[in-house]
């Protein structure tokens, strides 16, 4: 039984209230972006200096010959960086792809808008345009049904509720 021992998430969330130094830090980032990045690359670099230029010093350092200690060093270097580009090719393609998704999201939510704007017309025409504009999220959501929640909508005007089939 886990109700006798206080851990971190109990503490944090008994109030129902969100943890205070998330935000605090959430905040500190935003109003600081300059100095963060500065702290980001001061911390980074030495670390990339360790693993790129002491970590295969320190992989060939039982070689005897200085020709292939420097030979297998290099090798090694080209290694890990070709591992650290890929890395960094690869985290650019998630970022790029939650990009294209949220960009994708806010054009589909303006699209739906505007259709919903244009069912409120009382130019026939104008709403046969909201309707078609709004087919292709029916068909995606409700495939069956794109037929029954639409079509009804020509019947009506606006300010009614469609008619009942039965």
């Amino acid at each position: 039984m886990t109700h006798g021992k206080a851990t971190a998430k109990n503490f944090a969330y008994s109030s129902g209230k969100p943890i205070a130094w998330r935000s605090t830090i959430a905040r500190f980032v935003h109003e600081n972006p300059v100095f963060v990045i500065a702290l980001l690359i001061s911390l980074l670099l030495p670390f990339f200096w360790l693993l790129l230029w002491k970590l295969p010093q320190w992989q060939v350092a039982a070689v005897p010959e200085m020709k292939d200690r420097i030979d297998l060093g290099s090798k090694s270097r080209q290694t890990l960086a070709q591992i650290l580009g890929g890395a960094a090719l690869l985290i650019g393609l998630y970022f790029t792809s939650q990009t294209l998704r949220t960009t994708q999201e806010g054009q589909i939510t303006d699209r739906f808008t505007k259709a919903i704007t244009q069912l409120g017309n009382t130019n026939l025409a104008i709403r046969l345009g909201g309707i078609y504009a709004l087919e292709p999220t029916f068909k995606g959501v409700w495939p069956a049904a794109a037929n029954f929640v639409l079509l009804p909508l020509l019947d009506t005007s606006p300010g009614q509720y469609p008619p009942r089939h039965r």
